[in-house]
Formats: C-alpha cells, structure tokens, sequence
C-alpha cells in the first residue's frame, strides 16, 4: 500500500513499514514499486484525493499488476495483500 512520503510501499503485519533491503527482489520489481509509490505522492493528496480520474485508474492497474509480481517472486510462503485508495 502506499502513504504519504513512503518511498517505499511495502508493509508487514509486525513491523509496519520496511526497507528495499529487507526484501530479496529483483532489481526491475523494485524499481517498478518505488515508481508506484512515487506517483501515488505525486497525484494523491490527503485532503482532496486523485488529482484526476486517469491518475487514479493508472495507479490501481499498475498496484495489480505489482501484486502480481510480487506474489510471484515471493512465492507460496508469503500473504501478498494489496491496499489500494
């Protein structure tokens, strides 16, 4: 899921928020998620919501997509949750 300034939007149960490093993906992946989280920054505002329609649709096709990679590279052992607005 994404917040407000987290340049990273991958979050555990226990621990909340986490690091890039904590998580043994590939470079492309991660790269992909931090871009998702940088463009929610950027057309999300806490008060107001999406600066747009077509912001708001992009972001929730490309998280899907994201979860699926991710579920993926993470395999069977891992509950891949995604949390989008």
């Amino acid at each position: 899921m994404n917040d407000y300034s987290a340049w990273w939007p991958l979050w555990t149960y226990e621990d909340g928020g986490t690091d890039e490093n904590d998580w043994e993906l590939s470079p492309p992946l991660k790269g992909r998620l931090k871009a998702w989280a940088a463009y929610f920054d950027a057309h999300f505002h806490w008060e107001h919501g999406w600066d747009s329609p077509a912001a708001r649709a992009e972001h929730r096709t490309e998280g899907i997509e994201l979860h699926r990679l991710l579920a993926a590279e993470l395999g069977p052992t891992y509950d891949v949750k995604l949390l989008l607005d």
